[in-house]
């Protein structure tokens, strides 16, 4: 599909039409991982519905093409998301009037060595990965919520476990 991070081709992609007064949600799924965007009543003014379209697609690709954060470099998983809201059939909007709330379900799995409470949601915007606002990480249900302002490409971010070295 053209207009994806690195060329790759999504693996899931869903398309939602949203009004734009009323708001709503939507997600995909992809190998168990869950993707939930919910758009605020009256979130943009710009158009009376919106088109929330969500794709999966390998990480591995998109990292190597556009990088990793600097602050947390260690990607959790092995999909990222690219998201964008389409209004009049294919403008697409850059920002809303209120903040979005997205919501990442990720596995145990996908943790490896990582610390689950150094995780962070990032988005890239503007040609650099953005630490995502008002991030909440349930580590019950394994999931992480944080508002933004606008859609790219997302991904989950965190850094390796310490381990505590025994003294001698």
């Amino acid at each position: 599909t053209a207009g994806c991070s690195a060329d790759e081709l999504p693996a899931t992609t869903t398309s939602t039409r949203i009004t734009a007064a009323d708001g709503g949600s939507t997600s995909v799924t992809q190998s168990g991982r869950v993707l939930t965007v919910n758009l605020p009543e009256n979130a943009t003014a710009t158009s009376s519905s919106v088109v929330i379209q969500i794709k999966t697609l390998a990480s591995d690709g998109v990292l190597a093409s556009i990088g990793r954060p600097a602050q947390l470099s260690n990607e959790v998983g092995s999909i990222v998301f690219d998201v964008k809201a389409i209004i009049d059939g294919d403008t697409i909007l850059d920002s809303f009037d209120q903040e979005v709330t997205i919501t990442y379900q990720y596995s145990e799995e996908d943790l490896g060595s990582l610390d689950e409470s150094s995780i962070w949601l990032y988005h890239y915007h503007q040609g650099a990965w953005v630490a995502l606002n008002s991030c909440t990480v349930n580590t019950t249900a394994n999931t992480i919520s944080c508002t933004t302002p606008g859609f790219s490409v997302f991904a989950l971010f965190g850094s390796p476990r310490v381990t505590a070295s025994s003294g001698g």
